[in-house]
Order: structure tokens, then sequence, then C-alpha cells
């Protein structure tokens, strides 16, 4: 098997009315309030050809606590959507949802990185992608969502980690 590699994918534009903003001087991202449906589309990408489809893609976002000093309770629903455009062929969506639960200890500022799932398992699973598919991405927090108890807003740096397993050099699976 040949090594994993990474990409990070960059923002595109806002998803549901929420505005791009900065946490220090520098840092951009969105603010997603604990009440509102909102977060980012990513800058769509073709597959990268050295994109072992056999095996299983997973996607990485990076959240701060920018609402609640010390310890804290609750959950927030997660909602990521991904759109795979083959050629020739219709584009197929999915869209799913996770409870990630924020650790009691979370720190205003601080940076978590949580994976993002599919029923469970990792986000793109092995044999989804067709050979030259173009991928479309949008993550966003469901705070109207009754299982989002998260009551603060949290903060989504404006880019997301795609790690897939690479096609050896020498043949089109290993």
């Amino acid at each position: 098997m040949m090594p994993s590699t990474e990409l990070q994918l960059a923002f595109d534009r806002a998803y549901a009315g929420t505005s791009l903003n900065t946490l220090g001087t520098a840092l951009t991202g969105f603010s997603v309030t604990s009440s509102q449906l909102g977060g980012m589309f990513l800058e769509p990408i073709a597959v990268p050809r050295d994109y072992d489809r056999s095996r299983d893609g997973r996607l990485y976002i990076t959240l701060a606590n920018v609402g609640i000093v010390g310890p804290a309770t609750g959950d927030v629903v997660l909602q990521s959507t991904r759109t795979l455009a083959p050629p020739p062929g219709p584009s197929v969506n999915v869209t799913v949802e996770q409870v990630f639960t924020p650790p009691a200890n979370w720190d205003a500022q601080n940076w978590q990185q949580v994976e993002l799932l599919n029923a469970g398992g990792p986000w793109l699973p092995a044999g989804t992608i067709a050979d030259q598919s173009i991928l479309g991405i949008r993550v966003a927090r469901d705070g109207g969502d009754v299982l989002d108890t998260w009551n603060a807003s949290l903060f989504f740096a404006d880019f997301v980690r795609l790690t897939y397993n690479r096609l050896c050099r020498f043949c089109d699976g290993c």
C-alpha cells in the first residue's frame, strides 16, 4: 500500500447566510451560532489522479470554541454534503449529519480537529468515486436541530483536510 497523503481544501463561499470573519488578527473562518444553520462551501476539485479509489478517504474540519469559557456541556450537530460529478453522468449528492460532543475542558479559542463521518464510517467510503470525478464539499452546523444542545457559537476554520491513500506509481492499484 502506498502512503497516505493529504490535501487542504480552501473556502469558496459562505453557506446559509454565514459570514466570513476572523479569530484573532489573521485566522479567517465562520462563526455559527447555536440556533443557526450555517457553514461553508469548499472550492470544488477534480479528484486527484493518484487517489486510490479502492480505499477510504477521510475528511477533517477544524473548530474553535468562541462562546464558552470554562467547562461546558452539550452536543453539536455537524452536517456535511458531498457532490460527486463523474464523467459522463449525473452528479450524486450525499448529505450526512453527525453529533459531535465537545470536550468538557474545551477552553475558548482552542482548536479541535474533528473527523467527519458517514454513518459512523469514513466520509468517502472505498469504491464510491468514479475515475475523473469532480468533488464538491459543504460543511455546516445545524444549530436548529433538537440534538444540537451546545449553547454557544462555533468557529469553523476556512479549510478542510482530505486524507487518502495514493495509487502505486507503477500501476492502477496495489
